[in-house]
């Protein structure tokens, strides 16, 4: 019996230890064949860390993992790039960056895991992806999660907001020099932050965002609940003394309603579903979690009339 996930962001956990997948191989599986800068926005708790996860242990070899997935046989596993990850999404006002950066950033090759510091004195990213490829002659895997979260986290603090708009347009400069080092490269977050130096310098770097072919890449459509969630809908509607019917409808009218780019097939959260699933209790689990308190305590320091913003933006 596979256990229902909730929260857990490292994709060898969630196979190993007998965690409930739904299959999204086949999309990260054209994404690497095809072009090989991407830039994904997801709201929270929709598995962007995840998914990154996913695709580190894809270039890592770590074959096994995917035994029941659709690329299992599709890729060459023995053919191996270093990795160079990190998740902005542990970050606070509290914690200096760079010493955020040097303690989170984590290079893989092989079977062992570096630091920046072992390969470069500055933070720069494309210094380090030019100096992993010299000394292991491999193109390198740029994954980044949550990029936007140190200036969201100081976004009522224009100043600081602005100095780390600038700080992170030096750490990436450096790439836009670095594509023969490159592999792939994967920026994941809440926003495009437009004026950030990385969207202006890479000119190839492909927000995919709404594009209809990975629109499911993360979440669940419809099928996905109605397929690998049969029994548990059944024993909701036992449980609350209605019929099946009624139960989807209610999922429906509870957690409907995301669209990444396909008008004809909404995205359901997996938050939301799995923490249904798990608790067979209706309630709004994403709304209690995923909204960002920086965009909450901006509202309120602005005075923000969403009900007027949202009316405006509908005529």
């Amino acid at each position: 019996m596979k256990k229902i996930a909730i929260g857990i962001q490292d994709f060898k956990k969630l196979i190993t230890d007998n965690y409930y997948y739904i299959d999204k191989t086949k999309i990260i599986y054209n994404l690497l064949i095809s072009n090989n800068y991407y830039f994904l926005s997801r709201p929270r708790r929709f598995g962007k860390s995840l998914t990154l996860s996913m695709i580190k242990y894809l270039y890592m070899g770590e074959k096994e993992l995917f035994k029941n997935t659709y690329i299992y046989d599709k890729r060459n596993f023995e053919e191996t790039n270093p990795v160079v990850y990190i998740s902005f999404a542990s970050y606070n006002k509290f914690k200096d960056v760079e010493k955020f950066i040097k303690y989170n950033l984590n290079i893989y090759i092989e079977d062992k895991i570096y630091k920046i510091e072992d390969f470069v004195d500055e933070i720069d990213l494309g210094y380090l992806v030019k100096e992993i490829y010299e000394k292991t002659g491999k193109q390198v895997v740029v994954l980044i999660d949550e990029y936007d979260k140190v200036i969201l986290t100081h976004l009522q603090d224009r100043k600081k907001a602005e100095y780390y708009r600038e700080f992170f347009g030096a750490f990436y400069s450096g790439i836009k020099d670095a594509d023969q080092y490159i592999k792939m490269f994967f920026l994941t977050g809440l926003t495009k932050i437009l004026k950030m130096n990385i969207f202006s310098s890479l000119n190839n770097l492909q927000d995919i965002s709404y594009d209809p072919f990975v629109y499911d890449i993360m979440g669940y459509t419809w099928e996905d609940i109605e397929k690998n969630f049969e029994e548990e809908i059944k024993e909701i509607a036992e449980q609350e003394g209605k019929e099946e019917k009624e139960i989807k409808d209610k999922i429906k009218l509870y957690y409907n309603g995301y669209n990444f780019g396909n008008s004809e097939d909404t995205i359901f959260n997996p938050w939301n579903i799995n923490n249904l699933i798990l608790k067979r209790n209706f309630q709004f689990y994403w709304s209690d979690t995923g909204i960002p308190s920086a965009i909450v305590d901006y509202i309120k320091e602005k005075n923000i009339d969403v009900v007027e913003l949202v009316e405006r933006i509908n005529t």
